[in-house]
């Protein structure tokens, strides 16, 4: 993430969770987990492609920007405390009253 968010190309394997930040050919490049060929074939095309590769960059630190900025982050972290909260306060015993025996 810091090294999109400060303009660099980056180039990730498509292991764990990578692909889920990096779209590939939009905000980074994607090269096959393992696969020293697929990785090779990366970097020459960066290498053949500085244009592109600044764009795809640019891109990048755009995204970084607009989806994982302090205010985004922020809100997503007290929706996710916010509905924690509710679904503590469902499991509450106190609330379960129907499922008392009278």
């Amino acid at each position: 993430l810091e090294a999109l968010q400060s303009g660099c190309l980056v180039i990730g394997s498509t292991a764990g969770g990578i692909p889920e930040i990096i779209a590939d050919g939009r905000t980074g490049l994607l090269f096959d987990c393992g696969c020293a060929e697929s990785l090779s074939k990366r970097l020459k095309w960066a290498l053949e492609n500085s244009e592109e590769c600044a764009r795809i960059a640019q891109s990048g630190k755009e995204w970084v920007e607009s989806e994982l900025s302090d205010s985004k982050v922020l809100h997503s972290v007290i929706r996710a405390y916010e509905m924690t909260k509710e679904r503590a306060m469902g499991q509450n015993p106190l609330q379960r009253s129907r499922w008392r025996s009278s």
